[in-house]
Parts: structure tokens; sequence; C-alpha cells
């Protein structure tokens, strides 16, 4: 019975750094008095000009919002937000709701979601030069 535990022990130390290598890597993004967004540094894929990453709003009350977002960049006049899947939890972890938006929203100039927008461009921009063959 020894042996099965031993066995099993060490299986299960030799696997667990590797479900570590899924967990989220939650990188400060942008805070105010309202609210402190995070970037999940393991996601941000680019499809041509759009960019779909996970974020995460914990709000001042400590309820938080996990947010699919998809990110499309025309200009720095022309860059469009859409809420995937936001997932809504109160303070305590308990899931409340689940919302999503239908259509494209036009980021405004001198905004959170501006600021936000071009900042996880500045993140993710290998990527978008990959995904747009483009050499420098």
């Amino acid at each position: 019975m020894k042996k099965v535990f031993v066995v099993v022990t060490l299986l299960f130390s030799l696997f667990l750094p590797l479900s570590h290598c899924s967990a989220a890597d939650w990188c400060p993004l942008f805070s105010n008095e309202y609210s402190k967004f995070y970037v999940d540094r393991n996601t941000g894929k680019w499809d041509k000009k759009e960019l779909r990453v996970k974020l995460k709003n914990v709000k001042a009350d400590g309820d938080y919002e996990l947010i699919n977002l998809a990110v499309w960049y025309g200009s720095v006049d022309s860059i469009f937000l859409k809420n995937e899947a936001v997932a809504v939890y109160d303070k305590n972890g308990r899931y409340v709701k689940t919302t999503s938006d239908k259509d494209w929203q036009l980021v405004k100039p001198n905004t959170v979601g501006q600021f936000i927008a071009l900042t996880l461009f500045h993140i993710y921009q290998e990527g978008f030069k990959k995904a747009n063959n483009i050499p420098w």
C-alpha cells in the first residue's frame, strides 16, 4: 500500500507543474477608484486586425467580472470593442450571471476604453505583426 501511495504522489508531483502552465497569468492593466483591470497574458490571439483577449475587472466593492473581449483595430480613431462574454461574480466568488454584446461598440477618444485598447495593442503588437505579415 505504501508503494502505491508513493507512486501516486510522484505522478501527482510530476504533473502538478504542467497544470500551472495553463493557469491565468493576470497582469495589471488599468485602475481607478472604481475598478482594477487585469489582462491574462496567456491569452491574446490575433486574426488580422482583431484581437481576442481575457480580462478581469475587480470592482471597488469586491465583485468582479471575467471578460472575453474582442478588439478590432482600424486606426487610433477607429477601434471597436465587443464583450463576447462577461461572467459576473460577487465578492465571495459566487457566480451571478453572464452577459454579452451582440454588436461592436466604437471606442470614443480619450476614454478608459481607448486607453485599454491601445495598451492591449502595445502588449500584443508582436502577434499583430505576425498575423498581418508585417516584417518590422
